[in-house]
């Protein structure tokens, strides 16, 4: 038998000093402001301790203007700092233990320090019309420092460090809704509606090259390099049309060995290209694109994890003593590499043999260096994982002290409820489910490997209050 053993102790010592200052001129303008000094063990020895700040300004316009059918009216803006721990482990050498003997795998950094994190927000508040609320809020917030795990050349003796070398960009914007549709005595009806969008852009990377890291098992996918978005996917770019192929002086394409030209050459019916007259053969390969500059395969962006846009929906509607709640969730855009799908194809267990199989396609087309990529990324498995979720629904039933009896003198009421979520999803995503992600960075590395999807749930209440 084979015994894992291991043991884990951590000890983290902080330290935080504030001071608030929060002034109110005649009810209409807020001031207030906020300087953090944070000192933490978990920082670097030669870093440990940094300051930040916060500043906020109000004005209620309505105030001072009287706005018909406008109840409220406030216009705000804020700049602060704050700051992210890096990992534990990050000061500190890391070693890998084996059979085989001891090894080492990170390298410490004792200077290393807690990202920043810069946010200017600008927004509105408003209420008209005594039963509907709106926000707006623009957000341009700059992360410096950021702590990447950069890997070293084989020289350090250690795979990678811990290093403040990242800055990125975010842009946010984000509108809301809410308001009381019907508000009677036996009926109440009310709605909220949330929007956002969101860009993340890697401007600096302190003269570190460019890398993609590593995801999943064996997969080398999210690429860090500066100008280019967080969460963009790279891998190998499967040609689509002749005019991606490269030719020689003497006209042979050199994408897929020797001997061959344009004319050779065609799109089968799945959008990729081929060598003409192998379709449903078992000598049907797709070409890839060639860097010409190494003649090798092209590596370039196939896919983004960053959504278009999010939005929720929600309602809550009662009658009498009856009620239901709903709520929808909307992820417009944004890709999910399924590499579920292509271990899959490895195996020859994904479903997509059969399909592919009843289309006339031998079943070499998906193995090997073709679709499977010998395990490397490529954009034949970025899918779009935009989807309609219905998260919550929830039907309740209140008994008043009137409907109670004799119960009544001791109880307020009772309300009943049974509740549902995760009930439905409407996505033309193929694998279980398109809300996925890799555990190192849930927000933007949407990676579906072998991923559980979320469980539908159901559950009951009762609640009594005296």
């Amino acid at each position: 038998a084979t015994y894992s053993i291991g043991s884990y102790q951590q000890t983290e010592k902080a330290e935080n000093f504030f001071v608030n200052v929060d002034l109110d001129y005649d009810d209409k303008l807020i001031v207030s402001g906020m300087i953090r000094r944070d000192g933490s063990s978990s920082f670097g020895e030669d870093e440990r301790y940094q300051t930040y700040y916060r500043g906020s300004l109000a004005y209620r316009i309505t105030q001072d203007l009287d706005i018909s059918n406008v109840q409220e009216w406030k216009v705000r803006a804020s700049y602060g700092t704050s700051g992210q721990r890096p990992p534990f482990a990050a000061q500190y050498e890391t070693y890998n233990v084996s059979a085989a003997g001891i090894s080492p795998n990170i390298l410490g950094n004792n200077a290393i320090k807690p990202s920043t994190v810069a946010e200017l927000e600008i927004g509105t508040d408003l209420s008209f019309l005594d039963r509907f609320s709106f926000v707006a809020n623009y957000a341009l917030a700059n992360v410096e420092n950021d702590y990447l795990l950069v890997p070293l050349p084989p020289i350090a003796g250690y795979s990678a460090q811990w290093q403040n070398v990242g800055q990125i960009e975010n842009k946010t914007l984000e509108f809301g809704l809410n308001g009381q549709l019907v508000n009677t005595k036996d009926v109440s009806w009310s709605f909220n509606v949330s929007w956002d969008k969101t860009s993340q852009t890697i401007t600096d990377l302190g003269g570190v090259p460019p890398y993609t890291l590593a995801a999943g098992g064996a997969l080398t996918l999210f690429r860090i390099e500066e100008g280019v978005s967080y969460g963009a996917m790279y891998g190998n770019i499967i040609a689509t049309s002749l005019d991606q192929l490269i030719t020689d002086a003497d006209g042979f394409v050199i994408n897929y060995g020797s001997g061959l030209t344009l004319s050779d050459f065609e799109v089968n019916p799945d959008g990729y290209v081929i060598q003409a007259g192998t379709h449903g053969t078992a000598d049907e390969s797709v070409v890839y694109v060639f860097d010409e500059a190494t003649g090798e395969r092209l590596v370039g962006k196939i896919g983004d994890t960053n959504p278009d846009f999010k939005m929720g929906i929600s309602t809550n509607y009662s009658y009498k003593g009856f009620g239901v709640y709903a709520l929808l969730d909307w992820v417009q855009g944004g890709d999910v590499y399924n590499y579920t799908k292509q271990l899959l194809y490895f195996n020859y267990r994904h479903e997509d043999l059969e399909t592919y199989t009843n289309e006339g396609y031998h079943f070499n087309y998906m193995q090997g260096s073709s679709l499977y990529n010998l395990s490397d990324a490529n954009q034949h498995f970025v899918e779009d994982a935009s989807y309609v979720k219905l998260r919550e629904l929830a039907f309740s039933y209140t008994l008043g002290q009137d409907k109670l009896g004799a119960l009544g003198q001791y109880v307020s009421d009772v309300k009943f409820s049974v509740i549902g979520r995760n009930l439905l999803t409407f996505t033309n995503y193929t694998g279980w489910d398109p809300e996925v992600a890799l555990r190192s960075n849930s927000t933007n590395y949407r990676l579906d490997e072998y991923a559980y999807p979320n469980f539908r749930t159901f559950s009951a209440s009762v609640q009594v209050r005296f």
